[in-house]
């Protein structure tokens, strides 16, 4: 079994046997893990969650040693002697000065350090649910830290981010600066937080979100400064701290046995909660050398000596480092005395913070990092043993030396001697044969438990070279290809919206006519009477198109909310999840609803609108989440060139890849909307209950598909403070400019470096945040040209199956031809992607949004001219001419004259609908994605309310008036739109935050006074 035969050998060592049986025979549940509290206690086997039941909860500190191997370290683990313990770090072969050197190279750097950028990060961090190292969100953290860390060290192309997997969910993260020698000086800090289970609110801003921050901070000021270290520095993210200083140990048993040199580990945990105003020193589990030479540097760099406290065993991570031998000294907020009351409790909120005592020690660990750089390794020659190779003086003396590799152990020991100028030793790079192969994927979640991952912008720059500026005005344009994810979640839509549009396409003849005279009584014909409708409820036309309008109105509002609740509180994932969980109720109530006898008894009525709006409910919750997650798993959404089989070099651009996705996703939404096809003919010649259960049926595809899906989604956390810094930038730029929406410098006035240009205030949000304020509200306006254009999609209300209604059908179901509409989209969405973008591309012809959105407006236009002539005609050759709606006879017109009216609408949405896609995808912030969806999707509920007024004038003799109007609106409104939108064709498609400069740097941003 797991360690059992270490164990053994540890219990008779140290004291171990109570914990560890000596016999193979005694089984161990291996979902146990073994604890230590102190430094005397033989080991707990206890459960994870027994963890913070028993201990956490009650302040108690404690080691997991399960995984633990090394009896030195176990040894290390069981003492309390500092002597005993810095027999090992006494091996890393460095003294440490009594006064520092490099305090103006420091000052410098420090006057960089800001509260800026912590107080963003911590909001990210608490934001999340939790981030317990078991939990989903802990492992979403710890993604949303590694995208920071790579963002922040693409200012150095020297520097590597690394994944370090666990067994457990969460990966721990390493920053890898690289300096002029191998020998490392660590800053560290851990990223998770509990307060209970792995569902349990935990923000965790104190602890440890502050010291997370704070380390982040100390690497955003080294690289922006362009500081050369001498040492190699790394920045730490532990993953596990809570569960038993997990992460770290296994970093450091890793660094041991690579036989890595560390001068000094620096833990930052809790460091934004100060009564007491002054950093605190402490002294147990730790270095005393290393703590004597920090207590120097937080003096010098907070401007107050640091108290000194104590905190016990298994206090935090600096103890890992210590146990492996490597020298760790512990910086905290406050002495344990007077420490924080509300850590691993949901009061540990970023309210609470004290940004002044955050910043004091990011200006130490600044100092710090400065300081430890100029490190050096002093060695003397033992007595009786031989020289290493390269050696140049005689025994005893101080020597500058070259080694070949690294020199045995008793061949050196440690000369204390402070102050001296000596040369570095130097030697090979450590980290060969550390590390795995590297990771192909380089920001996968579900990366190989055990291994490194690494990442950074050189290997970005290896995977993905950018163009140059020559190359992205030559090369022809290419899709990159689609995650395998993306597709998947293609198949959920295509599932979901073939069960809301199949039972939608029976809503008109379900409530507008009554049960066919002569039928089964299930809602279908008479087979003798193959022109007739199907019918249940018979509420008349106008009941019918109101309601339509209503549940397409409900099904196109209600995404404010589920979008707002995906960004804010649950993210899209699990919204999706509450979406597929409201419409499977609402199919169940629906096909019981349709039941025979019900609708025979007239009690039909009822059981539909329960499940009418338990429908909309679910669709609204479900929508605007799915199409941004599909966007999501493409993950690299920057340009870079490739060279193709061919040979041709060629420019891989995002637009062109998120248009293709859009136009593969539209295509799979209408795969699913073709099945209202089957539908119509099911309603009309079987019954509606089961022309409500085969889309019931399709839908109940949707959790097995979701499920198998889980694993390979990229499934981002909700993140409101996107949310919440867009409305407090709109409403700045509101009472700046005193409403004036048009004013030229509308935005300028609220950009931070205007602000602190003119009155030196500091704002806690970037120029980038409000240039996507700014691109936000410009695919808005967009968005507000959709609701006249979506009038002429098919007409107004049900007038197209009225229409059809009056034609003669020769046995086809009266909406049958509306429900074409999908069909043109499946056939023509590939014909686009495939042929027609691609040789636009080749001839280099730009055929940007505005354009592509134009020519949807004007297909839309010339498919409401048809419908109206169609009208005409149906009125002049019906029996019943300008009544032709309720007459008993029909037009000698075939209904199939429908089909270009209804090919001219579909074609139209694939210029509008999924450019809109793109547009609301593109211009919003991050996290605020699934908003922008909705306020698109919102449209087509203005669409219906605007539907709803002019009901009253939809019936005859005027049902021409209800194709010509709506064309003659949105011909008029095409004009306006190409006017005043065409410049968009020309705009950049994606921002990132590193195209803004921070008001620091003295450079003009991006959003020049004047433009808007």
């Amino acid at each position: 079994m797991r360690f059992i035969a270490t164990l053994a050998v540890a219990a008779a060592s140290f004291g171990l046997a109570a914990a560890a049986p000596a016999s193979d025979d005694v089984k161990i549940d291996p979902l146990l893990r073994l604890i230590k509290t102190s430094e005397d206690d033989a080991g707990t086997w206890v459960t994870e969650d027994e963890k913070f039941e028993k201990y956490t909860s009650k302040g108690l500190g404690f080691i997991d040693i399960t995984d633990i191997t090394e009896e030195e370290v176990l040894a290390a683990l069981s003492t309390s002697d500092d002597v005993q313990v810095s027999k090992l770090a006494a091996r890393q072969g460095v003294t440490y000065p009594t006064t520092l050197t490099h305090v103006t190279e420091a000052n410098s750097l420090i006057t960089r350090v800001t509260n800026t950028g912590p107080q963003s990060w911590l909001q990210t961090l608490t934001n999340f649910q939790n981030r317990h190292y078991r939990s989903t969100y802990g492992t979403q953290a710890s993604t949303w830290l590694y995208n920071q860390a790579v963002s922040i060290a693409s200012g150095n192309s020297a520097i590597t981010v690394t994944r370090f997997t666990h067994s457990f969910n969460q990966p721990s993260i390493i920053v890898k600066y690289p300096g002029t020698s191998s020998d490392l000086v660590i800053v560290g800090a851990h990223l998770d937080s509990i307060a209970g289970g792995t569902e349990a609110r935990a923000p965790g801003a104190d602890d440890n979100g502050s010291g997370t921050v704070v380390v982040l901070e100390a690497l955003r000021v080294l690289v922006a400064a362009g500081f050369k270290p001498k040492n190699t520095l790394e920045f730490h993210f532990y993953a596990g701290e809570e569960g038993g200083l997990l992460g770290s140990q296994a970093i450091f048993s890793n660094y041991r046995s690579a036989g890595k040199r560390v001068l000094g580990m620096l833990n930052q945990d809790m460091t934004g909660y100060s009564p007491g105003g002054r950093a605190t020193v402490y002294t147990d589990y730790v270095n005393s050398a290393f703590t004597a030479y920090v207590r120097l540097i937080v003096a010098q760099y907070t401007g107050a000596a640091p108290s000194s406290s104590s905190c016990g065993y298994g206090c935090s991570d600096h103890a890992s480092a210590t146990s492996n031998g490597f020298p760790s000294a512990f910086v905290n907020e406050e002495p344990f005395s007077t420490s924080n009351p509300n850590i691993h409790t949901s009061r540990d909120t970023y309210a609470s913070i004290q940004w002044n005592s955050v910043l004091r020690h990011s200006k130490l660990t600044v100092g710090f990092l400065v300081e430890a750089s100029y490190l050096v390794v002093v060695y003397m020659i033992t007595q009786g043993l031989s020289k290493p190779p390269g050696c140049t003086s005689s025994q005893f003396d101080l020597f500058s030396i070259i080694f070949p590799g690294n020199p045995r152990e008793e061949q050196l020991t440690l000369w204390n001697v402070v102050g001296l100028n000596v040369q570095k030793v130097i030697e090979p790079d450590a980290d060969q044969g550390l590390h795995p192969e590297k990771s192909q994927t380089k920001t996968d979640p579900e990366s190989q438990v055990g291994s490194l991952e690494h990442s950074s912008s050189v290997v970005d720059d290896e995977a993905y070279p950018p163009p140059t500026a020559e190359e992205r005005s030559t090369l022809r344009k290419v899709h990159d290809s689609i995650p395998l994810a993306s597709w998947s979640l293609c198949f959920v839509e295509m599932a979901e919206r073939a069960s809301f549009y199949g039972v939608k396409a029976a809503f008109n003849n379900y409530l507008q006519f009554p049960l066919p005279e002569g039928g089964p009584g299930t809602g279908a014909i008479d087979p003798s009477k193959p022109n007739s409708h199907a019918g249940a409820l018979g509420l008349g036309l106008r009941t019918a198109s109101a309601l339509g309008l209503l549940f397409t109105f409900l099904a196109y509002v209600i995404p404010i909310f589920g979008a707002w609740i995906a960004d804010v509180k649950i993210g899209r994932y699990q919204a999706i999840g509450w979406g597929v969980f409201i419409g499977g109720v609402a199919h169940v109530i629906m096909i019981g609803g349709a039941a025979p006898a019900l609708l025979q008894a007239g009690k039909g009525v009822a059981p539909f609108l329960v499940s009418y709006f338990l429908l909309a409910i679910g669709a609204g919750i479900f929508k605007p989440n799915v199409a941004p997650t599909v966007i999501d798993q493409y993950k690299h959404q920057r340009e870079y060139t490739k060279v193709l089989k061919s040979g041709e070099k060629v420019l891989v651009d995002p637009e062109t890849t998120i248009s293709h996705i859009m136009l593969i996703f539209y295509a799979f939404i209408n795969v699913g909307a073709f099945f209202s096809i089957a539908v119509v003919y099911i309603e009309k010649y079987h019954s509606f209950w089961l022309a409500y259960l085969i889309p019931g049926i399709v839908y109940f595809l949707l959790p097995v598909l979701l499920a198998a899906t889980y694993k390979r989604t990229v499934r981002l956390p909700p993140q409101g403070s996107d949310l919440n810094r867009f409305v407090k930038i709109t409403v700045s730029a509101l009472k700046a400019s005193k409403g004036n929406i048009f004013s030229k410098d509308f935005w300028y006035k609220v950009q931070p470096s205007t602000i602190y240009s003119e009155r030196s205030v500091r704002v806690s949000y970037s120029e980038k945040d409000v240039d996507d304020a700014r691109r936000t509200w410009g695919a808005v306006q967009i968005f507000l040209y959709i609701p006249i254009w979506y009038l002429n999609d098919g007409g107004v209300g049900n007038v197209q199956s009225n229409q059809g209604a009056a034609m003669t059908s020769d046995g086809a179901p009266n909406d049958l031809l509306s429900h074409f509409n999908p069909l043109v989209i499946i056939v023509f969405s590939p014909f686009m992607a495939q042929v027609v973008y691609p040789f636009l591309k080749r001839k280099g012809i730009k055929y940007g949004r505005i354009s592509r959105m134009t020519t949807g407006f004007i297909l839309a236009t010339i498919s409401s001219v048809i419908g109206a002539i169609v009208q005409w005609r149906v009125y002049e050759t019906s029996p019943c001419g300008y009544n032709a709606s309720d007459c008993d006879g029909v037009s000698p017109l075939s209904i199939w004259w429908q089909i270009p009216n209804v090919a001219l609408g579909a074609m139209s949405e694939i210029f509008v609908n999924v450019t809109a896609y793109e547009l609301a995808y593109a211009r919003a912030p991050e996290h605020m994605r699934s908003t922008v969806v909705a306020l698109f999707l919102f449209m087509t509920a203005l669409s219906s309310a605007l539907g709803q007024i002019l009901l009253p004038s939809i019936g005859d003799p005027t049902l021409v008036w209800a194709w010509a109007a709506p064309g003659i609106a949105l011909a008029v409104q095409t004009a306006v739109f190409w006017y005043r939108h065409r410049h968009i064709n020309d705009e950049v498609f994606m921002t990132y935050k590193e195209d803004f400069q921070s008001i620091s740097s003295g450079e003009k941003t991006s959003i020049d006074k004047g433009e808007k």
